[in-house]
């Protein structure tokens, strides 16, 4: 019997026999049944440093140190994607 493939990306492979998932290789004999679901990512991080910034260029700018609060401010906030 050929092997079917149902799933194929970067990471995931899925035929009617196996399961390749980052490389290793997984039989499927024995599993009646699989479900995908997909994980979004925290964005914990990127809000804390954006708050950062902002709390910096507020700072910065009631004590007329445009250039440092500016710059802080992007820095800390540009790790927003």
């Amino acid at each position: 019997m050929d092997e079917k493939t149902y799933y194929t990306d970067n990471e995931v492979s899925v035929t009617s026999a196996r399961v390749i998932f980052r490389g290793t290789t997984y039989a499927l004999r024995n599993v009646s049944s699989v479900r995908m679901i997909t994980v979004a990512p925290t964005r914990i991080i990127e809000i804390i440093l954006i708050i950062i910034g902002v709390i910096t260029f507020a700072l910065g700018f009631a004590a007329k140190e445009t250039r440092l609060c500016l710059g802080l401010g992007f820095i800390l906030g540009a790790r927003w994607e």
